[in-house]
């Protein structure tokens, strides 16, 4: 918990917020026409809707606190 999370590739930031269902503090990254990596769980998110980011780029921080504190959710759409 705290710790930084990195973005897994470089890309756009086509989300970052609370409001899809399911998925606290969502990052969204689109790598290209085919890849989005997802990252949930992350407070505070340090990146913007529409910033275009490095690979290892921070995007947030690790949750802290509550049942599932440190439980990073990472998926590749």
């Amino acid at each position: 918990p705290g710790q930084p999370v990195v973005a897994a590739g470089g890309g756009e930031v086509v989300y970052a917020g609370n409001g899809l269902g399911g998925f606290r503090y969502l990052v969204i990254v689109k790598h290209d026409q085919r890849f989005l990596s997802a990252y949930s769980l992350n407070r505070p998110i340090v990146v913007a809707e529409g910033q275009r980011i490095e690979a290892g780029a921070p995007i947030a921080e690790r949750e802290t606190g509550g049942g599932s504190a440190g439980t990073l959710r990472f998926e590749i759409r």
